[in-house]
């Protein structure tokens, strides 16, 4: 395991978690934007710079995953917690992401990897927007809603929807009764 470039950016993501989570307690709004900001475009470059430096591997495409789980469900519990996030969006943005996560864990046991597509590649980027926009809510509403609010509901929207692309992706891997790599 090395420790370079882009997986140092990926720890720093890591790193900011908590950071922003304090952030938020402390309704430090603005400082807690700037960190989360940095923090996802970190996600942007660690995947670039490997790329480009042809410098992927397992550790960094894991740590990368792992960085962007925490930074997004960190964010949204603290988010939530402060009252500033749904429940209901919370949930159904969390529990994408875990079952997501399964799906990738009973795949990889039956030797079938699942690389992101650019439908769960935007997923991301449109979270990171809409959870940037709760961070700076403004005070002007439009119609019911804050427009964070409205971001918040299309990211969840557009979660639960790439959720359901990769599992009917898989479908055929989740149907199979062959036992996994770890059972045999």
């Amino acid at each position: 395991m090395k420790l370079s470039v882009p997986n140092v950016l990926a720890l720093m993501r890591v790193i900011a978690v908590p950071i922003v989570m304090v952030l938020i307690f402390q309704e430090r709004w603005t400082a807690a934007a700037v960190v989360f900001t940095i923090a996802a475009v970190t996600d942007f470059f660690d995947g670039f710079i490997a790329r480009r430096m042809n410098d992927t591997t397992t550790f960094g495409a894991f740590l990368d995953l792992v960085a962007d789980k925490l930074l997004t469900i960190g964010t949204l519990m603290s988010l939530l917690a402060q009252g500033r996030v749904s429940l209901i969006i919370a949930f159904a943005i969390i529990g994408r992401e875990m079952v997501i996560t399964s799906l990738r864990s009973v795949t990889a046991g039956r030797g079938v990897s699942i690389k992101a597509s650019d439908f769960g590649k935007a997923k991301a980027w449109i979270q990171f927007v809409a959870v940037g926009m709760v961070l700076i809510r403004g005070t002007a509403k439009w119609g019911p809603l804050f427009p964070d609010e409205w971001a918040m509901a299309i990211a969840a929207v557009w979660t639960v929807a790439s959720g359901v692309e990769y599992l009917w992706r898989f479908r055929k891997v989740l149907a199979s009764d062959e036992p996994t790599a770890a059972a045999r």
